[in-house]
């Protein structure tokens, strides 16, 4: 399976501003409080900081970058944590809400076995 958080930057950046924001529009339905988004609000910001520094031409240095890269780095696992942990096994959480933040839709259905058509053939000695 494809990973679910883009790895082109500019990419990312759009989809992790749309997951937030979903996110806070949808928390109290979810079942969240804003104090379980404080860690990942963080993170953004840490981002969003390092992403606008290493982005502008005038500020862009080897430090730049690299502190965007150290913070990409951290958010993409505070992000899978929190999705992990609070939205993959919600029940409030919907398909629909799953495809509107960008995160992988899952099967619910178990897959039925088919019937055997054959006896199974063997020999005990």
């Amino acid at each position: 399976m494809s990973d679910y958080i883009p790895r082109k930057e500019s990419i990312f950046h759009t989809w992790q501003e749309t997951f937030i924001a979903y996110l806070l529009a949808n928390l109290a339905r979810f079942g969240l409080t804003t104090t379980l988004l404080d860690t990942l609000m963080a993170l953004q910001a840490a981002w969003r900081d390092a992403w606008a520094a290493a982005s502008n031409p005038e500020t862009r240095t080897k430090a730049a970058i690299d502190t965007k890269d150290a913070a990409l780095a951290a958010y993409k696992t505070g992000i899978r944590a929190f999705a992990s942990e609070y939205l993959t096994y919600n029940h409030k959480v919907t398909v629909a809400d799953r495809d509107n933040m960008g995160l992988p839709i899952h099967d619910t259905e178990p897959t039925p076995v088919p019937v055997p058509q054959t006896v199974p053939q063997c020999t005990v000695t």
